[in-house]
């Protein structure tokens, strides 16, 4: 018999909107005004990832990878989401310091 918390790491890491309104409800108490406290904030959520989804009281190295992959994946949506249109952003605004390079490079 699989147990649901062995179902759980099978599925996409994306969410019901249902989902994600619950937890936002939550999440939006929180209020964080600097870098360490975010840096907290993410480790408690992984521990509570890795302490919500031990098998009979019995971390495995699966559970500590996915609590890094999860926080890797957020990171990593985040850049390419916002920060990466930021930056577009800026260079089209203040100019775009490596047009020359690449044009000299012929890339």
């Amino acid at each position: 018999m699989t147990c649901w918390k062995e179902e759980r790491r099978k599925t996409m890491p994306y969410i019901k909107q249902s989902q994600q309104q619950r937890l936002k409800l939550l999440l939006d108490k929180i209020l964080i005004g600097e870098k360490g406290e975010l840096c907290y904030c993410i480790n408690v959520l992984q521990m509570n990832f890795c302490e919500t989804s031990m098998i009979d009281n019995k971390l495995s190295y699966q559970i500590l990878s996915d609590a890094v992959a999860a926080a890797n994946d957020a990171n990593t949506e985040f850049y390419r989401r916002v920060i990466f249109k930021y930056e577009e952003h800026k260079r089209r605004e203040n100019g775009d310091i490596f047009q020359e390079f690449i044009r000299k490079a012929n890339i």
